[in-house]
């Protein structure tokens, strides 16, 4: 079985947004034999300057099997629920085990997609950034132990950036004025990641 990523990951995503795609998958192929099923797979957050036990939560995964491409777009991923609600833990891993469906392999040329979404929390500070990999052959687990191949760590491409999230804005000063301040007058802006 070898493990590759396609795709680039989503270049930003806001503080406290929910429910997101990261952008690019990671991909599982079998070359020949009978179809192998994994049925527990760790990713790992690698960026130095974020934290993902504190900025991400309630990790899931879903899958598509038999692709040609992995598909692109958050909106048109139909794949099967493998694991949703996990918490990235204290090594900015999210470890999927226990799966609500079991994830298999393709056999032949075409692939089996792993999209990877995530909750970012208010409190995760704009202009970090995510990076995501599975870090080594032994953070997925076969069912029937057909060998692995490839090298490690398989690294999403890109980098996603968290912006701030403005939510509300106002002039403490001067009410009537709605985008701005003038000078020596207060303003308070609300939002996540500011």
């Amino acid at each position: 079985v070898t493990a590759s990523s396609i795709g680039t990951q989503t270049v930003n995503l806001d503080s406290g947004a929910v429910n997101q795609y990261i952008g690019a998958a990671f991909t599982f192929q079998q070359n020949s034999g009978t179809a192998d099923t994994i049925t527990a797979l760790t990713l790992s957050e690698k960026n130095a300057s974020f934290t993902a036990t504190t900025g991400l939560t309630s990790a899931m995964i879903r899958y598509e099997t038999n692709m040609v491409s992995c598909t692109a777009s958050p909106t048109t991923i139909t794949g099967t629920l493998a694991k949703s609600g996990v918490a990235f833990n204290a090594s900015d891993q999210a470890v999927f085990s226990a799966l609500t469906s079991n994830i298999p392999v393709t056999v032949g040329a075409n692939y089996t997609c792993v999209y990877l979404f995530f909750n970012i929390d208010s409190s995760a500070s704009g202009g970090k950034q995510i990076e995501m990999e599975l870090s080594a052959s032994g953070d997925f687990t076969l069912q029937n132990s057909t060998p692995k191949v490839g090298a490690y760590p398989v690294l999403l491409s890109g980098t996603t950036t968290i912006r701030p999230n403005v939510t509300g804005y106002t002039n403490s000063t001067e009410g009537t004025i709605t985008n701005g301040a003038r000078e020596g007058h207060s303003i308070t802006i609300n939002g996540a990641g500011l």
